[in-house]
């Protein structure tokens, strides 16, 4: 390098082994190749290299900055989808490519245009996107590995950027169905049922046996292990909830046992809903002895002393540490986990008259729970925020329940105290949107804002708005009113968690990745694939 004294490695800072150094095609930076895997902010070499020399790469070489980025449209070609974002973008998690912390208002991510966009999950600090093309792409900052990629530690992608090596799974795993989010871990499910788990791992919530993070994505063996697919999945703050299905044909999986309510990750505040209060680092099985179908018997007690859930649930929602399913075989919702805001949808039991009011005991429900006062609302949908909850009823009505301190449940901030701004249990928020609009087709939660997606693609917001969630009024800190986001088209689907939203125009059709046959289809040359020899001494 010529000019080597003006640009040194953006890992070491030196310009010593300029035969070592090389020029990333994308943005002109120089790096050491000795040094690309360590740390840019932070300015550290990578660990365990012990003075390794790693030759310069042949051809075209981009940084971890610019490396897998979306395919860009070629001249003249239509975008294959309309994405917007707004809201926190302090990690970069909305991908738009600009440092601007807070989005206020709807922003065009040009770079999903190259893609057809599947599925979009939000984290804390990132955000993951599912193409109909087989890939997935992450942006936002990874401190705990949730980005996927092997070569990042602190760094802040600002762009989306792909995650190697999801292309070399096994064909009978099937596409790419679902992407999820928590905190800070991130979880893909394909169409057999075979799940991927990566990140933060510290409460047992990737499933793999241990509280290590990880850095790219890993299959959950324990998963195989009991021959449950994953059909349904939900990803909180630090746990994930999931129910099994019916096995493929050509796959692993061979236990005719749909419905298996499991449940995997933080368990301190019941989220689990196994009644231990225990971290679980594989995937427990509430009901596996259960019923096929839930019966309302029983549904009055307190304290359920085992699941109450039969194997048909058929709608997951979870917040921070709450969840709430919905059944075929009952009306209403089942909650459980930390209900101290009324986000679980059930009265606090009453304080005893000699408690401190200084020491009262979390209110926490361990097992699955049915909400009394929805046991007549036909419910369609669910979300949930960090301390609220929203239901969508048959009849497009939206009901609420938890903490309204900020008007996420409709109304003024509170002005003050908990027993103002908590509503325990579920009732009608009495919005509906004008009557052109057809009614409410989706609705959403983030931490403590709410969202409502109409028939006619009109998206509206209200509650806490100190970060741009609402993507409309930027002089409020809070809006009790569901008000129009302006500056959208029509919009097909909403994803939304945390602070950060998205907003999808339109993803075009496009043709799925290729799936061959599996080896072992090879080999039975059209009959049926056997299963494995440990599998069929097993039977």
């Amino acid at each position: 390098m010529s000019d080597a004294d003006e640009s040194p490695c953006r890992v070491c800072g030196k310009v010593d082994q300029e035969e070592f150094l090389v020029l990333c095609d994308g943005c002109d930076a120089p790096f050491h190749t000795f040094c690309h895997h360590g740390c840019i902010c932070c300015q550290q070499k990578p660990r365990n290299n012990f003075n390794k020399s790693f030759a310069v790469p042949e051809g075209d070489w981009f940084c971890k900055l610019c490396a897998g980025r979306v395919p860009a449209l070629k001249p003249k070609q239509s975008p294959l989808s309309s994405v917007f974002a707004w809201g926190d973008n302090e990690e970069g998690q909305l991908g738009i490519g600009a440092d601007t912390a807070i989005v206020m208002a709807p922003t065009a991510v040009s770079d999903l245009g190259g893609i057809s966009v599947r599925d979009i999950a939000v984290g804390e600090s990132f955000s993951i996107v599912l193409s109909n093309e087989g890939q997935v792409y992450t942006t936002g900052t990874g401190t705990s590995g949730q980005l996927g990629h092997q070569d990042m530690v602190h760094e802040k992608l600002a762009r989306f950027r792909k995650i190697e090596g999801l292309d070399k799974r096994p064909a009978n795993e099937g596409r790419l169905e679902r992407v999820l989010a928590g905190r800070e871990f991130a979880a893909l499910l394909s169409q057999n049922g075979h799940m991927y788990t990566w990140g933060n791992g510290e409460s047992g919530q990737l499933g793999h046996q241990e509280n290590k993070h990880k850095k790219t994505p890993k299959k959950i063996s324990a998963l195989r292990e009991q021959e449950l697919p994953v059909v349904l999945a939900a990803a909180g703050s630090d746990f994930v909830v999931m129910t099994s299905g019916l096995a493929k044909e050509d796959d692993y999986f061979h236990r005719a046992l749909p419905g298996v309510l499991m449940t995997m990750g933080a368990n301190i505040q019941g989220q689990l809903g196994d009644s231990t209060m225990r971290n679980q680092w594989v995937p427990q099985l509430l009901n596996a002895q259960g019923p096929a179908t839930t019966s309302v018997d029983g549904c009055k007690e307190d304290e359920p002393t085992t699941c109450l859930l039969g194997r048909d649930v058929r709608a997951l929602a979870t917040g921070a540490a709450h969840t709430i399913a919905l059944v075929t075989g009952t009306l209403g919702a089942w909650s459980w986990g930390l209900g101290e805001g009324g986000q679980l949808g059930h009265p606090k039991p009453p304080v005893p008259p000699n408690a401190s009011k200084f020491f009262r005991q979390t209110f926490r429900v361990p097992r699955p729970r049915f909400i009394q006062a929805l046991h007549n609302v036909n419910v369609m949908q669910v979300a949930c925020g960090v301390s609220h909850s929203l239901f969508l009823t048959n009849e497009r009505h939206v009901f609420g329940c938890g903490s309204n301190t900020h008007g996420q449940l409709l109304g003024e901030e509170a002005p003050g105290g908990d027993e103002v701004s908590v509503v325990e249990e579920p009732k009608d928020l009495g919005w509906t949107p004008p009557p052109a609009s057809g009614g409410v087709r989706i609705i959403g939660a983030g931490d403590h804002h709410s969202l409502a997606l109409t028939m006619d693609g009109i998206v509206f917001t209200w509650g806490r708005n100190d970060k741009g969630q609402l993507g409309h009024s930027p002089d409020a800190k809070t809006v009790g009113v569901p008000t129009k986001v302006d500056g959208l088209p029509c919009v097909e689907s909403i994803h939304t968690a945390y602070n950060s939203t998205f907003a999808v125009e339109f993803a075009k059709a496009v043709a799925g990745p290729k799936v061959g046959k599996t080896a072992a289809a090879k080999k039975s040359k059209g009959k049926a694939a056997k299963a494995p020899a440990a599998k069929r001494a097993k039977k």
